[in-house]
């Protein structure tokens, strides 16, 4: 009887306060993409990103399926590969874990500082790309504009979008990030995939690594990132990602609370991997609890 009334509980909230509006939903994507087609194409015009770009990523909770509240933030991966020549080669560190080094014995174009790839570097250079990007938007007849950007120390550019058509606002982050082959992975990557998502899958045979410092006297040391494979191991798993967003709600209405969305998503992520743990045909509240 209480987990009933606890499942009612549940999916009323889920329904009342957590599930986002498709016209919302429709309309920020719609502008989204328009944004990305122009960004792209003027990044596209620097033969250095143009030899380096491999696609982009959308990153973020509301495409993992995890936003709560307004669809008004999406995180952009813009994915590079770096030059073959360049011998790339990921080191890791005892001390940091987590981040990695990214060696590399050539220049890659001014991203490097002697044999390794440095943050401010790659962000000086992507500031570049974005201003001349900006400069040329007064040529276009766009359904967009910047209201501002904002720079961290790393790794994203945040772009704040006004819709002219309906005078709302959003806010898109940008992050460069360089993928690796899951050979280069030094720790037990196999982990990650085995028995729980399709092994052919491409996210399955790479990896991210994103400069976002270790802190601000550190450039040299990147972020791991599994974000791809986060997701495919989300995919399909019942009312786990619900949970999350239950979670997430409770999290925001406590405002004081330090606990970050990825520590909440990794929660669920390490539920996954205990075999007693159950989702399969499962209701909303018992997979809650058991996450919690």
């Amino acid at each position: 009887m209480a987990m009933s009334r606890l499942e009612e509980a549940l999916q009323e909230i889920n329904r009342e306060k957590i599930q986002l509006k498709d016209e919302e939903i429709k309309r920020n994507n719609q502008l989204l993409h328009e944004m990305m087609e122009f960004f792209i194409g003027e990044f596209k015009k620097d033969s250095f990103f143009n030899s380096i770009y491999e696609r982009f990523f959308f990153g973020g909770s509301f495409y993992d399926g995890l936003k709560v509240g307004k669809p008004n933030e999406f995180d952009i991966d813009l994915v590079f590969t770096l030059p073959t020549a360049a011998n790339a080669t990921i080191a890791t560190h005892d001390d940091h874990p987590g981040f990695v080094q990214v060696k590399v014995d050539r220049n890659v174009g001014t991203l490097n500082d002697g044999t390794l790839l440095h943050i401010k570097n790659i962000m000086k250079w992507f500031q570049g790309l974005v201003d001349t990007a900006k400069n040329a938007m007064r040529y276009h007849n766009l359904n967009f504009s910047v209201v501002k950007t904002t720079v961290t120390v790393g790794p994203a550019i945040t772009f704040t979008i006004g819709d002219k058509r309906y005078g709302k606002q959003f806010d898109v982050d940008f992050v460069p990030c360089f993928k690796f082959p899951s050979s280069q992975w030094l720790g037990n990557y196999v982990r990650l995939t085995e028995g729980s998502v399709d092994p052919n899958d491409q996210l399955t045979k790479e990896f991210l690594v994103v400069p976002k410092p270790r802190d601000n006297y550190c450039q040299t040391l990147f972020r791991l990132s599994f974000q791809g494979q986060e997701r495919l191991l989300l995919e399909g798993k019942g009312h786990v990602k619900p949970a999350i967003r239950l979670l997430k709600l409770y999290r925001d209405q406590h405002t004081d609370s330090p606990i970050k969305s990825y520590y909440l998503k990794t929660l669920a992520l390490h539920a996954l991997q205990d075999s007693s743990f159950i989702y399969k045909d499962a209701t909303l509240s018992s997979v809650f609890v058991q996450v919690t």
